[in-house]
């Protein structure tokens, strides 16, 4: 476990709607005793938030209907059957 150092420097927050960033929420950030950031990692985050924001909106979720189904996540080689998800779970018609 990570212990939080004896007197961490303050945080300040990046100034996102100032910047554009209309639907992202705060952004801390480690500041000097007079206030200023670490430029590097300001900017750092700043390319990564246009990158994500470069790849638009996720594909819309596929539904799924019927306990025979399973839930699949390829990339970690999983599948999870919906019967052993809702197991003991009272289901409405």
């Amino acid at each position: 476990m990570t212990e939080t150092p004896p007197n961490p420097p303050p945080l300040s927050r990046l100034p996102l709607l100032e910047l554009g960033f209309v639907n992202c929420p705060a952004i801390p950030y480690w500041v000097d005793l007079a206030g200023d950031p670490d430029l590097q990692h300001v900017n750092a985050t700043l390319a990564s938030l246009q990158a994500r924001g470069a790849e638009g909106m996720p594909a819309k979720p596929e539904e799924v209907f019927g306990m025979e189904k399973s839930l699949e996540v390829p990339a970690l080689g999983l599948g999870l059957p919906f019967t052993d998800i809702y197991r003991g779970v009272e289901l409405r018609e």
